[in-house]
């Protein structure tokens, strides 16, 4: 006899109330085509785009690609999803769709905001008009938290290609760092870098002044609810965000608050006192500060300290044969500021106590730092003969990843020193292209998104 079990009927599912807009749309029944328009997946799916207006409703335009092998029953062809913005077809639309046509829906008026991009099931890349971004930036709490972190992207992705103007998307980033949970509030951090690098002006510039101080208004909420130290059964995402986020903060931002308070703890842990005396090793605190702000405390102990700091943590590089603490220890060192310590910084990747995979830490740091990239620049190129010998071989090959550049004359530079030396060097060659066809790419973006970022700066 046959023992296996009948396997029940999926119950129907049956659209629920948007959040972001006022009713939805019901799905189509079973012999409905399921051509879903959007890009990037198998199946010639392409992304609805914003649009103007469409029969006097706001639209959405949809566009497919005649792919009958791809074709499944069933299913809506909508612009976003069946609750948040998404847009039944109605049998003309789908014979568009199924013709490689374009077609653009009619919305409903009374709808808030449009989500082209449902659960961030999607893979691909959306953007949306202006004024369809700014509302739904305005709503991003009707979002779950993965669609929040696809948004964040899809800014990312618009910046990077000049899809949209980066003002406008600076703008709409604001929320999403302001978010409560650390997943949404982190995804901002990469493109904040970026701009405050190497959009807005040299160090100690108003601009750069002015761009700090506001993305420290952003996170001061986020700061204040994280504090200094873990709760009790903190959930892990939580311990990440205040890693990353204090982080941020006090070594590339500057925050003088973050930085301030980084500061104190890292010299405690070192075993300074607040003046500068040594009280030793065997006086160091080692409850100073939470294991997962280490790095930040001692980081922030070398950028605001001078001699004392710099030489405590060679002290402890000494004492230590633990790999992650003396790996501590080097990053630690190269976040000084100071013209004279950042020599001995870069004199480390020389040294002979080191050991081979440690040479480059402090080196690559520096590079990639807009503040000291120069100084590092200048000491690789007038020791990089005596280095290379000290490296494990694919370490060599990677020098050229390690020079951070987003200007054309540095990239001709850059060219110019490797080009010669990279054929001996393993996975040089391959490299150094990478390296030169980032930097290109990011001089073509700050270049087209410099002037709408400087004016969202400027704008009180």
């Amino acid at each position: 006899m046959d023992r296996r079990r009948a396997v029940p009927p999926r119950p129907a599912r049956f659209p629920r109330r948007s959040r972001l807009g006022q009713r939805d749309h019901r799905r189509p029944g079973p012999g409905a085509d399921r051509r879903v328009a959007h890009g990037a997946r198998p199946g010639g799916r392409e992304l609805p785009r914003s649009t103007g207006r469409a029969g006097g409703h706001r639209g959405v335009a949809l566009r497919g690609r005649p792919r009958p092998d791809r074709a499944r029953p069933g299913a809506v062809a909508r612009g976003g999803r069946r609750r948040a913005g998404g847009v039944a077809l109605d049998d003309p639309g789908l014979r568009a769709l199924r013709r490689g046509r374009s077609h653009r829906p009619a919305v409903h008026r009374a709808r808030r905001g449009i989500l082209p991009n449902a659960d961030a099931a999607g893979y691909y890349r959306s953007a949306l008009a202006a004024d369809d971004l700014a509302r739904l930036a305005a709503r991003t709490r009707a979002l779950s938290t993965v669609e929040r972190v696809r948004l964040g992207h899809d800014l990312e992705a618009a910046f990077a290609s000049a899809a949209l103007p980066g003002g406008a998307v600076l703008r709409a980033l604001e929320p999403l760092a302001r978010d409560p949970h650390g997943a949404v509030a982190l995804v901002p951090r990469k493109l904040l870098a970026l701009v405050d690098a190497f959009v807005v002006d040299g160090r100690g510039s108003k601009r750069r002044t002015t761009l700090r101080a506001r993305i420290a208004r952003l996170y001061a909420p986020a700061v204040a609810a994280l504090g200094w130290a873990p709760s009790a059964g903190e959930r892990p995402w939580r311990r990440r965000f205040r890693s990353e986020l204090y982080g941020f903060l006090a070594l590339e931002i500057e925050d003088p608050a973050v930085l301030a308070e980084a500061a104190r703890r890292g010299r405690r842990l070192l075993g300074l006192d607040p003046t500068g005396a040594p009280r030793g090793a065997g006086n160091a605190v080692p409850d100073a500060v939470a294991p997962d702000l280490a790095d930040v405390a001692l980081g922030a102990a070398a950028r605001r300290g001078g001699a004392d700091v710099f030489d405590a943590l060679l002290a402890e590089l000494a004492r230590s044969d633990d790999a992650q603490l003396r790996q501590r220890a080097l990053v630690a060192l190269a976040q000084t500021r100071d013209p004279a310590l950042i020599g001995r910084a870069l004199d480390l990747a020389l040294d002979p106590r080191l050991r081979k995979n440690e040479r480059v830490v402090a080196l690559r740091a520096l590079l990639g730092a807009p503040d000291t990239r120069d100084a590092a620049w200048a000491w690789l190129t007038a020791h990089f003969d005596a280095l290379v010998p000290l490296l494990p071989d694919r370490f060599a090959g990677q020098l050229p990843l390690a020079v951070r550049v987003c200007d054309l004359h540095r990239i001709d530079e850059i060219r110019a020193f490797f080009a010669p030396r990279v054929d001996r060097l393993t996975g040089g060659p391959r490299n150094l292209a990478q390296a030169l066809e980032a930097a290109t790419q990011c001089a073509a973006r700050v270049a087209a998104q410099r002037e709408s970022v400087l004016a969202f700066v400027d704008a009180p």
